[in-house]
């Protein structure tokens, strides 16, 4: 991750030295804010989850709700963007369509089946992050979990019902144009 994986996929990543030197700048300078910006953030946190939990009353669709153009995985990307995009955001899943005999069709990428894929194999992890989703998905060793879905006005009740099965997310597809995806709902946007 430090030089092989930048060097061949700069778009997707900065190179160490870049990155160390990024953050050490950052690091002074949040040192000098200290202490008053954790308990100003906590209490900014706080507000937020009051006045957030105040306007949400009646709302009872997944569009109230649904992450809105949400963060997807392409077959083209690296495995090593893939779980950078998982770390940063702190995703469980990832959606991504994979189109098999002319038919797209939509599934999730989760966080355990890349860990799987990047461990499984310790002597081949460079290789593997380096490598592209659909090469991982064609070799049969990253597995992929069936998308379940939904429309925005779907009820909440019912969604619910959808996620409880497993915990998966549900893809929320625009009721008039088949296919586009409007957004991502998870059990943790409707506490």
């Amino acid at each position: 991750m430090a030089a092989a994986v930048p060097t061949r996929w700069r778009d997707w990543h900065a190179p160490f030295d870049k990155l160390c030197e990024e953050v050490a700048v950052a690091r002074n300078d949040a040192l000098h804010h200290g202490a008053f910006a954790r308990h100003l953030t906590i209490h900014a946190i706080q507000l937020a989850l009051v006045l957030e939990d105040a306007l949400m009353k009646g709302l009872n669709q997944v569009s109230d709700y649904m992450v809105r153009e949400p963060v997807c995985a392409f077959p083209w990307q690296p495995i090593s963007f893939v779980r950078q995009q998982m770390l940063t955001n702190s995703f469980t899943y990832l959606p991504i369509a994979i189109e098999r005999d002319g038919e797209k069709k939509r599934h999730l990428i989760a966080d355990y089946n890349v860990a799987k894929y990047l461990r499984s194999d310790p002597e081949q992890r460079k290789t593997r992050l380096a490598a592209t989703v659909e090469m991982a998905i064609n070799s049969g060793k990253l597995e992929l979990d069936e998308a379940k879905w939904c429309y925005p006005d779907t009820s909440i009740e019912k969604a619910l019902q959808t996620i409880s099965n497993d915990g998966k997310p549900v893809l929320v597809f625009h009721r008039k144009q088949e296919g586009q995806l409007l957004g991502i709902l998870t059990s943790f946007d409707l506490l």
